[in-house]
């Protein structure tokens, strides 16, 4: 019997030591076997402990500190961008949140145990900063490019643009007096087909002037052959025949002609 009620008395108290009965909810921690205090929530402080009468009282983190987590100890110090150490502020600190440090231009994260830093990127580099490493100007030479602005340490290097200068042909303009209708095709000096335009008006006057030149050539034809015939029977009358011949009448002399019955040199 006895050995019974020492067992019971050894379950009880394991039951009720820390860790064992008692049991503190998320962001508490435990006072004693039988109270849990809070935590301090992030933007706070711890001020004064929790004690058996009384709760966990906390305090806004001051200026320059923060806290970004449930605690029971007090704020941290905000952290320093100093430019010395190669860095820019990129979000200022919070009561609930630390500094966040980015690299400044013309600088790359270096690996650093106790705290961030960054260095300057070397001759022929250059980086924009932030997180990116630094990264070779650009060889404007090996492209056969002239540089335009040199690189620098935050700056890539800047080459001239290739030129985009198109050689054009010479072309001749023909000026057309009537408006564009119909056309036909000519060749320009490039010996490629162009069009110029023309009107029907102009055709017909073209038209009308090869007829008209046509008829005056058919009529300076015909007077030159006239005139051409006339001669030759003037000579067949006065040099073969020695006959004088009328005016317009380009007949041959009488010994040519046909003799008939009634002719006036038979009845002569």
């Amino acid at each position: 019997m006895k050995r019974s009620l020492g067992l019971i008395s050894l379950a009880v108290s394991l039951w009720s030591s820390p860790g064992w009965g008692l049991r503190c909810k998320d962001n508490e921690y435990p006072l004693s076997e039988t109270k849990c205090c809070k935590l301090c929530p992030p933007g706070k402080e711890l001020a004064k402990r929790c004690t058996g009468s009384s709760p966990t009282v906390c305090e806004p983190c001051d200026e320059n500190y923060y806290n970004d987590k449930h605690t029971h100890s007090t704020c941290n110090r905000c952290t320093d961008c100093n430019a010395e150490r190669g860095l820019q502020e990129k979000t200022p600190c919070r009561t609930t949140s630390n500094t966040v440090c980015a690299c400044l231009p013309g600088h790359a994260p270096e690996e650093s145990p106790e705290e961030k830093r960054c260095k300057p990127c070397p001759s022929g580099y250059f980086s924009l900063g932030g997180n990116e490493k630094c990264r070779p100007w650009t060889n404007c030479t090996a492209s056969g490019r002239k540089i335009q602005h040199p690189g620098k340490q935050d700056t890539d290097a800047i080459c001239e643009k290739p030129s985009s200068k198109i050689p054009t042909q010479r072309t001749i303009m023909h000026p057309t007096p009537f408006p564009k209708e119909t056309g036909v095709f000519t060749m320009n000096l490039d010996l490629s087909p162009s069009v110029v335009p023309t009107n029907p008006g102009f055709v017909w006057i073209l038209i009308t002037i090869v007829l008209l030149m046509t008829g005056a050539g058919i009529l300076v034809f015909l007077f030159f052959y006239r005139r051409t015939k006339k001669k030759k029977f003037d000579i067949l009358c006065t040099e073969i025949y020695a006959l004088p011949c009328k005016e317009n009448d380009y007949r041959l002399p009488i010994q040519e002609q046909e003799v008939g019955v009634k002719s006036d040199f038979v009845q002569g």
